[in-house]
């Protein structure tokens, strides 16, 4: 999805095979992943939502199982061009490290989800 614009995934399952970025959504604009699972290769630096930066990403009602970093969202500094995250009622299961990583980001919105540290 890296520098994609309006494209949604819904009711999918990803799983890696030795790739460090589950999702990238760097550069994308109005991408969502809905109701969908995401699983890592089981890789210490995994990203499983990637994005540097995106605009109106959203993650919705998933599952997401293992990485290093769950969200991570780097932005621009002192800048609004970017940012406006929605995830909101997931569940991210075995996160290895950091839940959310979100820096230099504008209007992002985490609601209603679930960081659960057993497999």
């Amino acid at each position: 999805m890296s520098g994609a614009n309006y494209v949604m995934f819904d009711n999918m399952v990803v799983k890696t095979s030795g790739a460090s970025q589950v999702v990238n959504v760097s550069s994308s604009t109005y991408c969502s992943v809905t109701n969908s699972n995401l699983f890592d290769n089981g890789s210490n630096t995994t990203y499983m939502i990637y994005s540097s930066p995106s605009k109106y990403f959203t993650l919705s009602n998933c599952y997401v199982y293992g990485g290093y970093y769950e969200v991570y969202q780097y932005g621009s500094q002192a800048s609004n061009s970017w940012g406006y995250m929605n995830i909101v009622n997931n569940r991210f299961i075995g996160c290895r490290a950091y839940g959310f990583y979100d820096w230099y980001s504008y209007g992002d919105n985490f609601a209603y989800n679930v960081l659960d540290s057993s497999n």
